[in-house]
């Protein structure tokens, strides 16, 4: 397991970047949504050389029949392991 941070977010250890990007994503809809606050995409957009860092963009929301409501998020993580 890797140790990952994101700013305003408590660390989380993850095997891969984009696990910790999801876990992040998902702690931010639950805070704006509530327990049914979910992440619906979530994807690389950009990350350094070193490998030291990854920029995602995330669909956070909550999904009410066949319709989802929410808003785009973007965030940096950060690996501690490396």
């Amino acid at each position: 397991m890797n140790t990952y941070h994101t700013h305003g977010r408590k660390i989380v250890h993850a095997e891969t970047f984009g696990d910790a990007a999801r876990i992040f994503a998902t702690r931010m809809a639950h805070a704006e949504y509530g327990r049914r606050g979910d992440c619906r995409t979530c994807r690389v957009e950009s990350y350094s050389k070193d490998g030291s860092r990854v920029e995602f963009s995330a669909f956070i929301g909550r999904t009410r029949g066949n319709c989802s409501t929410g808003h785009n998020v973007m965030f940096t993580v950060y690996s501690e392991s490396k």
